[in-house]
């Protein structure tokens, strides 16, 4: 995934989506479907939107750009301050 990619994948989660659900995305045991059901659940969005915010987090992931869409994340002005604050420590985990 280049840069483009990686920016277009990012926006289509939506970045405090991204870092919300991190965890979730990253975990293997849960498949797509899971994730969409508790973002809907707890966000609201419909269904199709849901399944689109997962599938971008998870290539995201899967592709090994997880570090790097959490380094953009935690530097935009844009994001509120908590989801930076919540990308920083994941980035540092990382």
């Amino acid at each position: 995934m280049d840069d483009y990619q990686l920016d277009r994948n990012l926006r289509s989660v939506g970045k405090e989506c991204f870092v919300a659900y991190f965890e979730k995305f990253c975990d293997e045991s849960l498949d797509n479907q899971a994730v969409a059901a508790l973002i809907q659940k707890e966000r609201g969005y419909t269904w199709k939107a849901c399944m689109s915010r997962t599938s971008h987090a998870k290539s995201i992931i899967r592709t090994g750009r997880a570090k790097d869409a959490l380094e953009i994340i935690k530097d935009s002005e844009k994001v509120e301050a908590a989801a930076r604050e919540k990308a920083a420590r994941l980035f540092a985990q990382l």
